[in-house]
């Protein structure tokens, strides 16, 4: 929310009109879809094996794509079925790793979507995923919401609201093609610092 709030401005222009097929309507219909299929996933599979998957695709995807030459780029492909797909996996990736946003930067990088129009995509989508799992999360767990909970959320706030401003700063620092690779490099981080996570337990 922080997030969307600091940017609202820059991003409001690529989030309208919402019909169109490279808007956000069709990433958020898929995400609907795939949340509660990965909530699903999480009670069937167990969450170790989850995200071991999930760790290596971080890794060795962002690797490639870091390592890929920009010449091998594809052209922009937002069709309305591509946005779904993408969107029902992030809304699955957002039910049981909390990380949605990954399946579209993966994408927008893929496709070679502009900094401004694949920002205003991501953080829209976290937003809403983000609302509608802890919604269901509410509903089926809600003794998830205990004293500990408020806990972790209060210790937590101010170091998130400091990696906020920090990733609104190299946003607004950064061209596209910079901005594309450290969001990338992040992703990569993310999933070694999860395979750490797992290797420690």
């Amino acid at each position: 929310i922080s997030g969307a709030a600091a940017l609202w401005r820059d991003l409001r222009p690529h989030l309208t009109p919402w019909h169109r097929r490279d808007g956000i309507v069709p990433c958020v219909v898929g995400g609907l879809i795939g949340l509660p299929l990965g909530l699903t996933m999480l009670s069937r599979v167990g969450l170790w094996h989850l995200d071991v998957v999930l760790s290596l695709v971080l890794v060795c995807h962002s690797t490639w794509s870091l390592l890929r030459p920009p010449g091998e780029r594809d052209r922009e492909d937002a069709s309305p079925s591509c946005s779904f797909l993408v969107g029902a996996v992030a809304g699955a990736l957002a039910a049981f790793a909390a990380l949605p946003g990954s399946a579209l930067v993966f994408w927008t990088a893929r496709a070679g979507i502009g900094k401004a129009h694949g920002r205003a995509l991501t953080q829209s989508f976290v937003l809403a995923m983000q609302l509608v799992a802890t919604a269901l999360l509410l509903a089926r767990h809600p003794a998830l919401f205990g004293r500990a909970f408020w806990g972790l959320f209060v210790a937590a706030a101010p170091v998130a609201l400091l990696g906020n401003q920090l990733g609104v700063a190299i946003y607004r620092r950064t061209g596209d093609r910079c901005y594309r690779r450290v969001t990338l490099a992040a992703l990569a981080i993310a999933g070694v610092g999860l395979l750490g996570q797992l290797a420690w337990r």
